[in-house]
Parts: C-alpha cells; structure tokens; sequence
C-alpha cells in the first residue's frame, strides 16, 4: 500500500518585480511607514524595496546619536538606501521638542553649530545624495569646514529645500545654489541675509537651468532681488514647470524679469502677494491659494525615514510651523560684521549691491512704474494652463492683477485669482478703475473647453446683516465692466475679520 507524502502549504514564489509594485503602492498610502514595516516582517521579498522608502531619508540634529548611525549606515547595512539628508540645526525655541532644541550654548539665545564638524566623517560615506533639506540654521555660525564639506561634497543634489536658513549675507545665499548644478527641484522659506554683498559673477551664470519645481515661500528677513537675479542670470535658458511665488516686494524689475524668463515654459503658477507696509486690515496666510493643480512634487511630501527604534532621531512628518515668523530688522546691521571669511570677493560689488539692497521704494511709485512697464513691454510668449493667485489688497495688488492677466495664454484652462479686500468703508480708498479694466479684458481662449476662470473677491465678515447685500451692490457699482464680462465668474465671498499681513523687513 502506498502512502501519500503531503508537504506543507507554501506561499505561491511570485516574480521580484511584483514584490516591488505591492511595495510601492503600500508607501503611496497615509499609513505606510506602519504598512511597510509589516511587508517586511511578511516576507523576505518585500525587505530590499520596503527599505528603500523607511530609510531613505537621513535626519541629523545636534543631539543625534553618531555612533549609532555609524554602527547602522554601513555599506551592509542601511547606506545604501539613504538618498536624502536633512540638517537641523533646532534653534527656534519652541519650533521643535524641548528635548531636541540643543542648537543654542546653554544659557543663551547664540546658535552652536559645533556638532555639525563632528557628524563631517560620517558624512563623507554618502554618495548620490538627490535630496538635501537645511533647516533652522544660522548659516555663519556653521563651521567654515562644514561649509566647504556641505557644497562640495553633494555636488549630485538635484533637490535642495532650504528653510528658516540665515544666511547672513546674498554672497552666501548664492555660493549655496551655485553648488549643485544639477538642480530639477528649488524650495526656499523664511530665509534670511541682511547684507547684498553679492558679486556680478553670481548672478550672470550662463549655465542653463532646468526646475520642475520652483518654490519660493515667505522669506523672513530677506529681498528675493539677488535669488530673482541668481535664477535668470546670463543663461540662455531658463525653463521652469511648477512655481509657487510669494511676493512683498517693491522691486518689481527682478520679479518681471523673471516671470518673462519662465513664462515660455511655465505650465502652473502658484502666486501669493502680501503688502509689506500694512496700511488697512490685510489677512495673514489665513486664505491660501489655490492650489488644485498641484502635484507630487508642490510641495514636495517625502516619507519618514530613520533608523529603527531610535525615536531620537525619528522624523515625524514635514511639519509646516508656518505660524512661526521671525527675522532681523536691516537697521544696526552694522554693529556687526556678517561678511565670512569664504565670501567670493569681486571689487565694487558689494557696496554697489547693498546700496539697491536698502533702497526700497514705496508702494505706490512701484505699482505705477510696474503698470507702465507692462503696458509698454507686454509679457509674451506664456505657455501657462493653469494660474491660481492670492492677493491682499494693498497699492500693488493691481499690479499683480495686470501682470497675472498677461500671463493667460491659448493653453489656459484654469485662472482663478482670489483677492482679500478690506473692510467695505474702506473700499473709497482703492485703485477700483485700473482693477475694472483689465479684468475686463480676460476671455477663455478660443477652443478651450471645460475652462475655470473665476475672480473671487474675500470681503471680512459684516456684523450688520444687511451688509451682504451693500457689499455686492459696491461690487457692481466698482467693477461694472468685470460683472459684465461672461468669461469671468465672480464671486463675493464672506470670511471672519482679517489681520495685518505684513512682512517681517
């Protein structure tokens, strides 16, 4: 009699490939870190990918555990997988744990950048780093070797984020872009210099730059002019796919230049204009703009990346602390000195540019020079589909309005431009003509279908209930043409009071 051998049950062996995909669609999920640690106590199979999106991301912070990493990112071990680096200099009390706030000398408010010449070594073992993220750093205080070792040893960055960076002075702000020329991705926030000590060679790069991201958030204390002219330099070309712009200036010749740089190749723009003298009741960052064609990489989301069971050094998510405002005012700059020893030097520079860094002109001059800049020098050639905008109402805002209807082109299919208005009795001090008559003028291009174009205007919150009613019937007495206009839908909307918007220079 012949006995039947049974063997156990076994999983079906699928190909690597489809390991792979299960993997990556478990990190495209709001719970992934916890999903991907469960592929990798599933299967075997699922470790190498998994690995990929956990430890992908390298965080270090002046109470990071370097002995640890060093014992863990070995080439057998989780080296490979890093491909991006985050250094957090934790100096914002209250920013961060109060465990983790150990970037100030004890006792003081000055920041101890120390500890990042330590962690140069461990550093040095990483190669084709994609992303690197400063953050929280005052960027004079860092070691002058740890400079040097961060310019040029992650020569291969292509993304570069750069946030609440006090960068003391332009000279070094622009050594910073320079050194990774093969940027695809720019994001700068709340960045600070208080000096234009910049050279001519920094900002007449000829070398061609190419971004599917251009970021450029609310600084804190800083003029985006020398960045503007950093990004359009002497290059022949300049092309630029997604942009967000946050704008408080008056120096509207660095803004148009580069808008007319990037309009031929812009598909989305995100634009966001604050006034930086607040002279009626203006919201801050309360309303957002609108930002429905964003994609994976506005803003750039990364998953939480660390070595496991270290919860000092855990990342807990990009938090956006985006009610944090700080800065330096430019006057007593010159109590002390914030040129560094690794400045570029060229003659002349630097009093010439700092002379343009400090004269700023009022709003008004600037919204009539700009006005009559386009009228005589349209911007051509825009390829954008999709442009949404957030102004606050200030002596700019029709400015932005004239400059944001030039930029619609054949390609347009969605142009929508929220404009937070003061309250209604201050309505007799605004610019309601010029804002009348270039809304007026904005049509859906022809053959376009299914096209978004919407005006929205913010109107505060009225105590009195009648006050909806007079508020619209302002709106038709001011704006007679736009009403009349069928491409463009308006909208009045009521929100709570504002507060002053104003910017921190």
């Amino acid at each position: 009699m012949t006995t039947l051998q049974v063997s156990p049950a076994q999983s079906p062996r699928l190909c690597q490939e489809l390991y792979d995909m299960i993997a990556d669609n478990v990190a495209a999920g709001n719970t992934a870190r916890e999903d991907l640690h469960a592929c990798m106590l599933t299967c075997r199979a699922f470790v190498s990918r998994t690995r990929t999106y956990l430890f992908s991301t390298l965080r270090l912070k002046p109470r990071t555990n370097i002995r640890q990493f060093e014992a863990i990112y070995t080439s057998s071990g989780l080296l490979p997988y890093v491909r991006e680096i985050e250094i957090c200099g934790c100096l914002m009390v209250g920013l961060w744990d109060q465990d983790e706030c150990s970037g100030l000398r004890a006792g003081t408010y000055e920041p101890d950048h120390a500890w990042i010449s330590n962690v140069l070594p461990f550093l040095t073992r990483f190669q084709g780093i994609q992303t690197l993220r400063l953050i929280d750093l005052s960027w004079g205080d860092v070691p002058q070797e740890a400079r040097a070792l961060l310019l040029a040893h992650f020569t291969s960055v292509s993304r570069l984020h750069i946030d609440i960076v006090d960068f003391w002075n332009s000279n070094q702000l622009l050594r910073t872009l320079q050194a990774f020329p093969h940027l695809s991705s720019l994001k700068t926030e709340r960045l600070s210099f208080h000096k234009a000590s910049h050279t001519r060679r920094q900002i007449s790069s000829p070398s061609p730059l190419s971004l599917r991201t251009l970021e450029l958030r609310k600084p804190d204390c800083a003029r985006y002019g020398p960045l503007f002219q950093w990004l359009v330099g002497s290059r022949a070309s300049v092309t630029v796919d997604n942009a967000f712009i946050h704008w408080d200036d008056t120096d509207v010749d660095s803004l148009f230049a580069l808008i007319r740089k990037i309009a031929p190749t812009l598909r989305n723009l995100s634009y966001e204009q604050c006034s930086r003298v607040s002279r009626m009741d203006f919201e801050d960052d309360a309303t957002p703009p609108d930002n429905r064609f964003q994609d994976g990489d506005m803003p750039q989301q990364y998953y939480d990346a660390q070595a496991a069971g270290n919860d000092d050094d855990a990342i807990t998510g990009d938090d956006d602390h985006s009610n944090i405002d700080g800065g330096l005012d430019l006057d007593g700059m010159e109590d002390y000195s914030i040129d560094l020893d690794d400045d570029e030097v060229e003659e002349n520079s630097t009093s010439e540019f700092d002379a343009e860094f400090k004269t700023i002109i009022d709003e008004d001059t600037a919204n009539r020079a700009g006005i009559l800049a386009l009228e005589t020098d349209p911007i051509r050639d825009s390829a954008l589909e999709r442009v949404a905008a957030s102004i606050h109402w200030s002596p700019m805002a029709p400015l932005a309005v004239k400059l944001l209807t030039q930029l619609i082109s054949p390609r347009t299919t969605l142009f929508v431009i929220r404009i937070m208005l003061p309250f209604p009795e201050n309505w007799i001090f605004m610019d309601w003509p010029t804002l009348d008559s270039v809304l007026a003028s904005v049509s859906i291009p022809k053959g376009v279908c299914g096209a978004v174009f919407e005006l929205q205007l913010m109107v505060p919150s009225p105590v009195c209930p009648a006050a909806p009613l007079a508020a619209r019937a302002l709106t038709q007495t001011y704006l007679p043409r736009v009403i009349s206009n069928k491409d463009l839908k308006v909208y009045v909307i009521f929100e709570r009071p504002p507060t002053p918007c104003t910017s921190s220079v």
